[in-house]
């Protein structure tokens, strides 16, 4: 049972608030206000913004306006900024890990200035960063077991799910997990239904042996389109149809590595979808016209 009443729900009366009052850590870090802007939570809301900041990127570099540079670089900032205020740790993390799959993509051009100048940006953010994000984003000890109650918890939930899938293995148990789970954690104060706060775990356990292949196989092959389709551009000369498909694939690291943490396909994932959408129609769009350019170089 939810002892705080805490679903993280707005109500009427709260229609226009953008932050909630989180008590999953009451015991060690009593109450925590973290934003969810306009969605169902914390975590929605981060990730959401950070599916986003790879295609400021993709705008800033290929905008030929100067105005509309400045304003991708504004827009970057100001969506790093309300990640960190989600006061998810997850989603810090997985931040950090986008930003480097921008630079390891080479979306983002690293060099000297570039390096100096993120430095700067932080420096000036830090003064405007909550106090309470340093109780819990920022404290190192806060990402080990012994201080965070949402890890612990989550390792339990975990733990539950291998017994319940145990129980139902070849054709898992649906959504029904999200009632199962507090069943069996009577003794543990939480919301009246949870998931398991993993993506592939809970994949796996709803869908059992036969249905979680078919997800995985969707995934592979949704991102071999898409880097084909970046491939093929590139070749073709193509620079800023190839960095719109590059930004989509850090978008499709980000939520891969976010499934570790969060069951993050099962969110309300518009921007992704539209942009793995996107992706596959360009792929099509890429195998149809090399195909005519060599027939016609070769004619």
């Amino acid at each position: 049972m939810d002892r705080f009443v805490n679903s993280g729900l707005r109500t009427t009366d709260e229609r226009f608030s953008t932050v909630m009052e989180d008590y999953g850590e009451f015991e060690t870090m009593g109450i925590v206000r973290r934003a969810l802007g306009p969605t169902s939570s914390p975590p929605v809301y981060g990730i959401n913004i950070i599916l986003a900041l790879p295609f400021y990127v993709y705008l800033a570099r290929t905008a030929k306006i100067v105005w509309m540079r400045i304003f991708c670089g504004a827009g970057l900032i100001v969506g790093c900024y309300n990640v960190i205020l989600t006061n998810t740790r997850a989603a810090v993390v997985t931040l950090v890990v986008a930003m480097a799959c921008m630079a390891a993509t080479r979306l983002v051009r690293m060099n000297f200035i570039g390096i100096v100048g993120a430095m700067i940006v932080a420096a000036l953010i830090v003064p405007f960063l909550p106090s309470a994000l340093y109780d819990r984003i920022f404290q190192i000890s806060n990402y080990t077991i012994d201080r965070s109650a949402t890890l612990r918890i989550r390792l339990l939930y975990w733990q539950t799910a291998v017994d319940i899938f145990a129980e139902h293995w070849l054709l898992g148990c649906g959504i029904g997990n999200q009632n199962e789970l507090p069943a069996r954690l009577k003794n543990v104060a939480g919301p009246a239904n949870t998931t398991v706060h993993n993506e592939y775990i809970e994949t796996l356990l709803e869908t059992g042996i036969i249905g979680y292949p078919v997800m995985v196989s969707f995934i592979v092959v949704l991102y071999r389109r898409c880097r084909r389709a970046e491939q093929l551009f590139s070749e073709q000369g193509d620079a800023a149809t190839a960095r719109f498909l590059t930004a989509a694939r850090v978008g499709f690291y980000a939520v891969l590595f976010y499934g570790l943490q969060l069951d993050v396909l099962h969110f309300t994932l518009k921007g992704w979808w539209l942009s793995m959408g996107l992706c596959t129609a360009l792929g099509e769009i890429a195998a149809t016209i090399v195909p005519t350019r060599n027939r016609e170089d070769a004619a």
